[in-house]
């Protein structure tokens, strides 16, 4: 929702728009809240990975997972 700031006579200090501003704005005029707003569905558009792609997150999975472990004993090894 975008408001029109100069539309909104400000109450603070120099005339700046404060909170209590835009609400009693948004309660004079016949602005819609975000409630009455419709939700348009999204249409999930998952495509299935493919063999090459399935073992490509396994390796990359398990380099992950033996890589760590190793940073692990290492960092312990220093720190201890």
């Amino acid at each position: 929702m975008q408001l029109e700031l100069s539309l909104i006579k400000g109450t603070g200090k120099q005339g700046r728009i404060l909170k209590e501003d835009v609400l009693k704005y948004l309660k004079s005029k016949d602005v819609p809240s975000f409630k009455q707003q419709s939700i348009i569905p999204v249409k999930d558009d998952t495509i299935p990975l493919t063999n090459i792609q399935k073992v490509m997150v396994k390796t990359m999975t398990e380099a992950m997972v033996r890589n760590s472990c190793i940073i692990f004993f290492i960092l312990l090894f220093i720190f201890l």
